[in-house]
């Protein structure tokens, strides 16, 4: 018989066949429209919008009574404030009248708040007697008191395609409205183990024989991860038995994986019929263990000759095969939960008496990783869904936890720290950036740190004066910016100080009382648009998309820097 034992001629380290295997494969296969609750660890094929604000209307965020602030100033235990209890909301109900004047309406904590309240006295600050409630506190305009669209507004991008949907992605999609999400389908594999000495475990052991090992832990690992698979009866080390295996299963599946059959000994037939078959890319990888490893393409789909050693199949299946396979599903393999050691990049608020669970995003900077604190309420879902990890903050802990500090960061299990966090100023047009957060402010303290970051910054913000050195470099946008509403206005939309916006609306809005903190121009759109806020600064084209007439249109120049972990910056391409 003739010898036909290849050697390898030369090993492909794995990253580079990895790379020759996805140019010839699609990324993301069939599309297919799925229910909420069965798109879990799928990816998004397309970008999904809110169909709703979350919230919708102002709820309570402590159990207690909706009051008019103004009514109760003053108030304390030994001059408490006395007020007429005319009505009680429980969460679900609707109110059935507005506050006309210094009333209370008892509400849970959820429920939606009145007409005409704007602000909610915690229950414990407070006593009910005879349909009168004593109030023993005063409250702030807007204390206690969820706004419409602080978490997600109506139309903005809940998720961006290729992101891959987690378990808080999926509930703040459903907090969004959505219950209908287009994702890529899974491949679905075959298994096929190949090998004259294999049998069955439960079979008795023959002589010279050894249990099947590889399909069984192939097939657990598939469907961990979500993929349909499929264990194929042991095929022996014969050519037609494996190319008939292998056809049989490419009829109904998307990528095969043998096991066994790809060294170079003249029993060793898988690297063979894929090559008669199909189109052999690999042979051989530069790896330990794991190196009789074949990659091919037969009809346009997956073909992997996986090494019979268990411990080689194993390694070869985490380092190559399952970043494939997540390249058929249209992205990328989840990251496993772990802890990363990490710089703050801005102060933390602890809570006196209460460990606090601060949510972070995470990303590489000078120091190793940084990690930038997401504002966010227990309500906010979406907000929530967007961080990387969360630290903890002991309950002995009262001041300021100071940037600066190393904390150590417990990762989501989809955290990727290896990409750039989009942070400053909110603008159009900046192809990383759907949502930047934290304003000038935040990107400054980001520049600073020299964090792998999109920044965009004012230079009419104070912290720009802190990092304006450094951005020589970056490039140069401009953002149309709307002023809608009254000039003199009682209650306005309020941005974060940490952008710029609130020096905008403070040099053209003027007389104001109160102020309603926004989050977003979506937001401040939002409170314009239904009667929660007289006046307010956003971007023009959200001004537009919810029907509101600008007053003025200004101008104003960003700086954008692409930031390196090892600092410094550089134009944007």
């Amino acid at each position: 018989m003739r010898d036909r034992r290849r050697l390898f001629p030369s090993l492909t380290p794995p990253e580079e066949a990895v790379k020759i295997v996805k140019e010839r494969l699609p990324r993301g296969l069939r599309r297919v429209a799925r229910s909420l609750e069965n798109v879990v660890w799928h990816v998004a094929a397309s970008r999904v919008e809110a169909r709703v604000s979350y919230p919708a209307e102002p709820r309570a965020t402590a159990d207690g009574y909706a009051v008019r602030y103004e009514c109760v100033a003053g108030a304390h235990e030994a001059n408490p404030v006395r007020l007429p209890i005319v009505e009680r909301v429980r969460v679900g109900e609707v109110p059935t009248r507005s506050l006309e004047g210094c009333e209370a309406v008892e509400v849970d904590t959820g429920a939606t708040i009145p007409r005409g309240a704007n602000a909610v006295v915690p229950i414990e600050y407070t006593r009910e007697v005879a349909g009168v409630v004593e109030v023993y506190r005063s409250v702030g305009f807007g204390e206690n008191i969820a706004w419409p669209g602080s978490d997600i507004v109506e139309g903005e991008t809940v998720v961006e395609p290729g992101t891959l949907l987690t378990p808080q992605l999926v509930g703040a999609l459903a907090a969004a409205g959505v219950d209908i999400v287009e994702v890529f389908d899974k491949p679905r594999v075959c298994i096929i183990p190949t090998g004259v000495e294999l049998i069955p475990p439960g079979e008795e052991l023959k002589p010279g024989h050894v249990y099947e090992v590889n399909s069984y832990v192939l097939y657990s690992l598939l469907r961990r991860e979500g993929f349909p698979a499929t264990r194929h009866d042991i095929v022996p080390d014969d050519e037609d038995a494996a190319r008939k295996a292998l056809r049989s299963c490419l009829e109904s599946h998307d990528a095969v994986l043998f096991t066994g059959g790809t060294s170079a000994g003249p029993m060793d037939v898988v690297y063979r019929v894929i090559e008669s078959e199909g189109e052999l890319l690999v042979h051989g990888l530069k790896l330990k263990p794991g190196k009789p490893t074949a990659l091919g393409i037969v009809d346009g789909k997956l073909v992997v000759g996986l090494p019979g050693n268990p411990v080689s199949a194993l390694n070869v299946y985490n380092v190559v095969v399952r970043e494939l396979l997540w390249h058929l599903a249209g992205g990328s393999p989840p990251g496993g939960p772990g802890e990363v050691s990490a710089k703050l990049v801005a102060p933390v608020a602890a809570v006196k008496g209460r460990r606090l669970y601060q949510p972070v995003r995470v990303a590489r900077c000078e120091s190793g990783f940084c990690a930038v604190p997401v504002p966010f309420e227990s309500y906010m879902i979406v907000t929530y869904s967007r961080s990387d990890g969360y630290i903890i903050v002991p309950e002995d802990v009262h001041e300021m936890v100071p940037e600066g500090e190393e904390v150590s960061v417990r990762l989501f299990e989809t955290s990727s720290v290896d990409r750039s966090i989009c942070v400053g100023e909110e603008a159009e047009n900046i192809r990383e950036c759907s949502e930047a957060i934290g304003g000038t402010a935040l990107a400054a303290r980001a520049l600073s740190h020299g964090v792998r970051a999109v920044a965009i910054l004012s230079p009419r913000h104070p912290a720009f004066s802190i990092v304006e050195g450094r951005v020589s470099d970056c490039n140069r946008v401009k953002r149309r910016l709307a002023i809608v509403g009254s000039k003199e206005p009682t209650v306005v939309a309020m941005p974060s100080p940490s952008s710029s916006l609130r020096y905008l609306l403070l040099e053209n809005i003027s007389g104001y009382k109160n102020a309603v903190p926004t989050r977003s121009s979506l937001m401040t759109a939002l409170l314009l648009r239904n009667g929660y806020a007289e006046a307010g600064i956003l971007l023009e084209t959200h001004a537009k998309k919810f029907g509101l007439e600008p007053r003025e249109v200004i101008e104003e120049e960003l700086y954008v820097c692409r930031v390196s972990p090892g600092g410094g910056s550089s134009q944007p391409s």
